[in-house]
């Protein structure tokens, strides 16, 4: 009978054990998948200011959680860079550069819709202002200016230009068939400025620019591996009817 209460003990003890391990292992995911959710990619600019004093203009592109831009005093002409992060609730954390690559400063802050506000400090922090910005009207933003669509050039290739499902990017296809070559390439292009969009492939080494010029679309094409009869997707597409 002895025996028979320590079998029960010990399996109870087990159950309990690999219940708690399974907490334990379902907890780390769910942390595990917040820390890998990312804020949609975006391409904005922005005015507003700083100490509700100080006019500024601001721009900012967001690629897979990391900030880049620039931002300059009204009335002034250069601009100090700026590079930073923002997580999956829109907390944004940015340090500005001047020309030299010195950082002079810094943005904390929140994305409140389209607004960004928070605290501005200077590089040592004896001067923390309150900044608030506000996006700039449709207009600036790249899709307003953008035709979606197919586009041709002259060797009859094909480049399809379709909406994606972030702010601040493009998705594209191109397509080269002919007797000697039977190649394409598709992907997501995020937006430099409010006519350019870059996709860039790290581990293949493929650079795809698109410059958006009206009814046309240039295309460069830089370190894109293709076959031997293939040319590569570089040049100018027009839009088809």
């Amino acid at each position: 009978m002895k025996n028979y209460y320590q079998i029960i003990f010990t399996l109870i003890f087990i159950s309990t054990f690999l219940f708690s391990f399974d907490n334990i292992s379902i907890t780390k995911s769910i942390n595990n998948e917040k820390v890998l959710k990312f804020y949609p990619n975006f391409s904005k600019s922005y005015s507003g200011t700083i100490n509700n004093r100080y006019e500024i203009e601001v721009k900012l592109i967001n690629e897979s959680n990391q900030i880049t831009g620039e931002y300059s005093y009204k009335n002034q002409t250069q601009s100090l860079r700026l590079s930073g992060t923002i997580d999956s609730n829109g907390s944004v954390q940015i340090k500005e550069y001047n020309s030299k690559n010195i950082i002079t400063g810094s943005f904390t802050g929140k994305i409140e819709g389209t607004i960004i506000k928070g605290l501005w400090k200077n590089k040592d922090q004896t001067k923390v202002y309150n900044f608030e910005i506000s996006e700039k009207s449709n207009e600036n933003k790249p899709l307003s200016r953008i035709t979606l669509g197919n586009y041709q050039d002259e060797f009859e290739r094909n480049l399809t230009i379709s909406k994606s499902n972030n702010e601040g990017s493009i998705n594209f296809k191109i397509e080269q068939f002919d007797n000697n070559c039977a190649e394409s390439i598709e992907g997501t292009a995020i937006f430099k400025d409010s006519l350019l969009a870059v996709y860039n492939n790290v581990d293949e080494n493929c650079k795809i620019t698109l410059n958006f010029q009206g009814d046309k679309i240039t295309v460069e094409d830089s370190d894109c591996s293709h076959g031997a009869a293939c040319g590569n997707f570089g040049g100018t597409y027009k839009k088809q009817k």
